[in-house]
């Protein structure tokens, strides 16, 4: 639990924190929090808002505007594939720029190896 930027408490769930006022009830499911309401002295419940920079923050994002969420979540894919692409190009050039096989498999590059390089017209 945090007050404003600051670490205050913690607890294995469910659990139940006293707080100025009231209590505040947690219960945890297992794709997150079930349960986080604020419960007054009189009884009264409230559903306490998760914090925007949270993973549950982030969902509400994608809740909220839908279209956007997916721009957001395509951009990274797009980085990648362009940059696998890139990464393929690199490797197939080391693979096939090897000079010392080019000269050693090759007639005019044995020639020019061996220093007996012949002009064609003799």
């Amino acid at each position: 639990m945090t007050a404003g930027i600051r670490h205050q408490a913690e607890s294995k769930l469910p659990a139940v924190v006293t707080v100025p006022g009231g209590t505040i009830e947690v219960n945890a499911s297992t794709f997150g929090l079930k349960r986080c309401h604020y419960v007054t002295g009189e009884g009264t419940e409230r559903q306490l808002d998760p914090d925007s920079r949270s993973a549950e923050g982030c969902a509400h994002l994608h809740r909220a505007h839908p279209s956007l969420s997916r721009w957001l979540g395509g951009v990274p894919m797009i980085v990648l594939l362009v940059s696998l692409a890139v990464l393929t190009m690199q490797l197939a050039e080391q693979v096939t720029d090897c000079p010392r096989r080019a000269c050693r498999y090759s007639r005019q590059g044995r020639a020019v190896m061996s220093g007996q390089a012949r002009s064609p017209l003799r």
